[in-house]
């Protein structure tokens, strides 16, 4: 994948590599890539990040856990952490529900103190 190369916020070249995200200081984020043509494609979008710490008894393989403060998602745009360490779609966790969800369903067990972060780009 070809990238945009910034240098101090300017931009220096397109370079092969990864997509870039930048975060600006309102905190929205900025995902930058550059199609076959050359193009600069952006989106930006607020953000939306919150961690939930499992309390006692942990949670069991299987059972719903809820998002923070009522948030939504339709499939994609969430991305899953836990302990700080991205986790997988199909291997560590599933979606829950049909539609507009709320919740995701680990494939193991989580136990107290396990912090489990959401974020997602709407």
């Amino acid at each position: 994948m070809r990238v945009l190369k910034l240098v101090n916020g300017v931009m220096r070249g397109v370079e092969s590599g990864d997509a870039t995200v930048l975060t600006s200081p309102n905190g929205s984020r900025h995902h930058l890539k550059v199609t076959n043509e050359g193009v600069l494609n952006t989106t930006t979008g607020t953000v939306y990040n919150e961690t939930l710490v499992i309390g006692v008894g942990g949670v069991s393989t299987g059972s719903p856990i809820t998002l923070p403060n009522s948030e939504t998602y339709l499939g994609q745009e969430l991305q899953v952490e836990l302990n700080s360490s991205v986790v997988e779609l199909g291997s560590d966790y599933e979606y829950t529900g049909i539609g507009v969800k709320n919740e995701i369903a680990f494939t193991f067990d989580l136990v107290q103190g396990d912090e489990v972060t959401f974020t997602k780009v709407v």
